[in-house]
């Protein structure tokens, strides 16, 4: 338990969290922070809420680390240094079942300290799974890899909220949205779940194949941080935008939706799209959904910087190599013998 405790206690880096957060509380007791700059201050306010709650999951878990070595030194008096016969042998049982808890949140911790939350992975996290290649698996897939995020994120200490689920008429789904969202047992939800971006693969005997063949089946997940900043500083041009509107999917019945509230927003250079339905008010819709096209939008400005640094470093590195390869080969003429 020590043990895990003292690695707790590296891993979270207390002292530089807890010195970042004391820096933030002064600058946000300036007078005039909120007037010079409020996109700069309620983003400071947001960092120093995801540092506040790391520090104090911290504190949570070192108050528990202490109550149990109390609590052992009581069930060694009572039983092992006292007479077992006549000692309350349950407080034994208590202590072991109290032992596993505290150890369980600390293993969890050492992981998730894994993750900065001073950074952007410690927003929550928008994921959205779409179908891909593989016609009716696909969908299925879609609905599998779903499940398995839902589980993933709630055995975490996430809490998962469902936005949008497009069903298919036959099974599986067209496509699913969920939230990940930080909670007080778990930070960091971007930044766990943001390395899912990509194309996931499944190939498997297709069980809506009457002749069994073997079926590759592609779901599309993109994986975007939540800003939770109210004062957007990327703006798009409306010029570039197409704007679609149509009838939310839904369960049938009573809550079939008659009016076209759904939107759907296309940023016509890159070809990025958009979409919300989970509202009936339509102008709320077009707001989320202008709200994840800038984060789309974003997260490939992003990503175009990294791949172009990771060229520039192959770039760099083969010219080293160039290079350190001719300078051995002076070196080498030189010290040649000359010829006879």
């Amino acid at each position: 338990m020590d043990a895990q405790f003292q690695t707790a206690t590296a891993r979270s880096n207390y002292q530089s969290l807890a010195q970042q957060a004391q820096h933030l509380e002064d600058f946000l007791k300036g007078d005039t922070v909120w007037i010079d700059n409020r996109s700069e201050a309620h983003r400071k306010m947001v960092s120093l809420s995801q540092l506040n709650k790391r520090l104090h999951r911290f504190n949570d878990i070192s108050n528990a680390v202490n109550n149990l070595r109390e609590y052992a030194d009581l069930v060694r008096v009572e039983i092992v240094d006292g007479d077992e016969e006549s000692g309350d042998l349950s407080l034994l049982d208590d202590f072991e079942i109290d032992a596993q808890n505290v150890l369980e949140k600390l293993e969890s911790f050492i992981d998730n300290s894994l993750v900065d939350p001073s950074t952007e992975d410690a927003a929550d996290a928008l994921l959205i799974i779409e179908a891909g290649n593989g016609g009716l698996d696909a969908k299925d897939w879609v609905a599998m890899v779903r499940h398995m995020y839902s589980t993933w994120a709630t055995n975490s200490g996430f809490e998962v909220v469902e936005v949008a689920v497009v069903p298919d008429s036959v099974a599986g789904l067209r496509s699913c949205i969920m939230e990940v969202r930080n909670s007080t047992d778990a930070d960091c939800a971007y930044g766990w779940t943001k390395s899912e971006m990509g194309v996931h693969k499944l190939v498997r005997f297709s069980p809506f194949d009457k002749n069994q063949r073997r079926q590759t089946s592609h779901a599309k997940v993109a994986v975007l941080p939540i800003d939770s900043n109210e004062e957007q500083e990327f703006e798009l041009d409306k010029r570039d935008l197409k704007i679609d509107r149509f009838r939310a999917s839904g369960s049938g019945g009573q809550h079939t939706n008659v009016t076209e509230s759904a939107i759907r927003v296309t940023h016509l250079p890159t070809g990025v799209t958009a979409s919300a339905q989970e509202r009936r008010c339509q102008h709320a819709n077009l707001t989320t959904a202008m709200q994840r096209l800038r984060d789309k939008i974003r997260v490939n400005i992003e990503r175009e910087k990294y791949e172009k640094a990771k060229d520039l470093k192959t770039l760099l590195e083969i010219f080293l190599f160039q290079t350190l390869f001719s300078h051995l080969i002076s070196i080498n003429k030189i010290h040649q013998k000359p010829p006879l």
